[in-house]
């Protein structure tokens, strides 16, 4: 996942985050479920400089993608 795009560079400023290597982070980006309402897809990453392209990227295992309803299901069974 590159991470020098204008919408990513402009949040990272936002939360005053400076990528450096093996920085972890989490990642969000809007998603719907089937019914069209909002689920934001969040995964977790570690930040590195790729030198041949000359750009910040996240390495993602992207079979940990989540959907935040998900995660929520999880702490609302634990609440019960």
């Amino acid at each position: 996942m590159i991470l020098t795009c204008l919408g990513t560079l402009q949040d990272l400023s936002r939360y005053g985050i400076e990528l450096k290597d093996q920085l972890r982070l989490t990642f969000y980006n809007d998603d719907a479920d089937e019914s069209g309402k909002s689920d934001t897809l969040i995964v977790e990453g570690v930040v590195q400089y790729d030198e041949p392209s000359k750009h910040w990227v996240a390495v993602i295992d992207w079979d940990s993608i989540k959907h935040e309803s998900d995660m929520n299901k999880g702490r609302h069974d634990e609440n019960n």
